[in-house]
């Protein structure tokens, strides 16, 4: 397993981790995984860059996603940076057809449990 702390910055690093901490406080066993993916952990970011994370949940309804999105912008705010989070329920994203979505098998490839 890749290590989170050596791929992102100080300040990513912490955001990420108290972004998770802040989720697992709130949604409780309702959260099952959370990764980052994409152009921060292949070491393609530039100054630009978001910190692309997937949250899956038990369930998704409108309070989740209300949740996870107000902790995303306290995080960005405390830490200036810019999490976009991408929510599924767990049914969604272990569809045997959309396993075989570029999106699924990058996620599942190369995102980094947080």
């Amino acid at each position: 397993m890749r290590d989170l702390k050596a791929i992102l910055s100080n300040t990513d690093y912490e955001a990420v981790v108290e972004f998770k901490r802040k989720l697992s406080s709130k949604l409780g066993d309702a959260l099952i995984e959370i990764k980052i993916f994409g152009s921060k952990v292949k070491k393609q970011d530039n100054l630009y860059s978001d910190l692309d994370i997937i949250i899956i949940l038990d369930q998704v309804d409108s309070q989740h996603k209300d949740l996870v999105f107000d902790v995303a912008v306290d995080i960005n705010l405390k830490f200036d940076v810019v999490i976009s989070p991408i929510i599924y329920s767990n049914t969604e994203y272990t569809k045997d057809l959309f396993k075989e979505t570029y999106f699924y098998k990058t996620t599942h490839n190369e995102g980094i449990k947080i």
